[in-house]
């Protein structure tokens, strides 16, 4: 049976954890508790041994039978830190093992889920931030803090996000499907920067955050996913089970993008600039000599030249982004670029969707939706085609 080790920090949302050790047990996993030293200021040892099957350990050193305790509790399939300080997540993410909880995440090779609770302006601290970062980037799992009335009567985020947001992401995270095993996509995601001399630019504007999202939906499901990533937000973190290249221009994405065929799906949510200067200077252009012209041309269309490849992938899809007439441009798009598949959005509402369907003509509008829901959509329509 699967094996769950809850660790409660101690925050004064740390009395929140005793339902939460329950309803993990409920829901039919094995469970163990550490109780860090702070916490102990908050709850009892007994208040969480009463409703649960599992072990509860505070700061020891040795269990009954004298086996060195931070080795063994190093041994689960998910460790959930729940609620998780400044101060303790400060201590992950510096490498401290002073306590036995520090031991544990420090020997676990597992995932580790972390739920901050705290003032909203210890959350916002920049330090604080800056550990967050460090670990997301290394693979630990969050669960991000919600908005509203603190303890201290700040209001703001550091709320903990609760027992059924931390139910629910314990078990998306052992609801791994199988139905893509095997199935090899590439998602493409970011924005190129075509450089007009060494410090000057022109880009598109993106995020990267969709693509990530799509990558986890794959991933979900069992499939190999590479992403091939060109600039991105600094708050977007790439997923640490997928392969990942690095591109920075248009004629670097295709590049790339050839050299990881022969695959099933190819998704283009990258930004990538149509045009590129003619003749870029390798020097900094002064204003005194400067003549405002700028000869530019175009860039080699990657998805074009993937879908009509020698190496197809099975399914190309691609996005389309409008300023106006979105469903003529995206159609327009589908057709000259040989897609499967297209999503389309209007920069007067970039959360609203619409989508063609392989058909290209069929066309649903999907109205104000997440970037979840459009993964969803996509990873859906992989699925059922290849069912038939």
């Amino acid at each position: 049976m699967t094996k769950i080790l809850l660790i409660i920090s101690g925050s004064i949302a740390a009395y929140k954890a005793i339902d939460l050790a329950r309803n993990i047990e409920d829901n039919g996993y094995n469970l163990d508790v550490i109780i860090t030293t702070g916490a102990l200021d908050f709850i009892t040892p007994l208040s969480i041994k009463s409703l649960i099957k599992g072990n509860v350990y505070t700061n020891q050193k040795l269990d009954q039978n004298n086996e060195i305790l931070h080795t063994k509790l190093g041994k689960y399939d998910l460790v959930v830190v729940a609620p998780a300080t400044q101060d303790f997540i400060a201590k992950i993410a510096s490498g401290f093992a002073n306590e036995l909880a520090l031991e544990a995440i420090a020997a676990c090779s597992s995932k580790v889920i972390i739920v901050p609770a705290m003032n909203v302006y210890m959350y916002q601290n920049k330090i604080t931030q800056m550990n967050i970062n460090k670990l997301k980037e290394n693979g630990f799992g969050f669960i991000e803090p919600i908005s509203g009335k603190l303890a201290c009567g700040d209001v703001g985020f550091g709320k903990y996000a609760g027992n059924d947001e931390v139910i629910v992401h314990i078990n998306n995270h052992f609801k791994q499907s199988t139905e893509l095993k095997g199935k090899k996509i590439v998602i493409t995601l970011g924005s190129t920067r075509e450089y007009i001399d060494p410090v000057r630019y022109i880009s598109n504007e993106s995020s990267g955050e969709q693509g990530v999202v799509i990558a986890n939906e794959f991933l979900k499901q069992g499939a190999e996913v590479t992403i091939i990533a060109g600039y991105i937000k600094e708050s977007v973190f790439l997923p640490s089970e997928a392969t990942i290249i690095r591109a920075y221009n248009a004629s670097e994405f295709l590049k790339k993008s050839k050299e990881v065929l022969p695959v099933d799906v190819y998704i283009s949510t990258a930004a990538i600039a149509d045009f590129k200067p003619k003749n870029p200077s390798n020097v900094k252009l002064k204003k005194s000599n400067f003549n405002n012209i700028i000869e530019f041309e175009q860039n080699s269309d990657v998805v074009k030249e993937i879908a009509n490849g020698t190496t197809r992938p099975a399914y190309v899809i691609g996005f389309a982004l409008e300023t106006d007439n979105l469903l003529e441009n995206a159609k327009q798009k589908f057709n000259s670029k040989n897609l499967d598949f297209i999503i389309g959005n209007s920069t007067q509402d970039f959360s609203n969707y619409s989508y063609i369907t392989w058909d290209g003509i069929s066309n649903k509008d999907l109205g104000k939706v997440s970037k979840k829901h459009i993964a969803e959509e996509i990873v859906n329509y992989c699925l059922q085609k290849f069912k038939k």
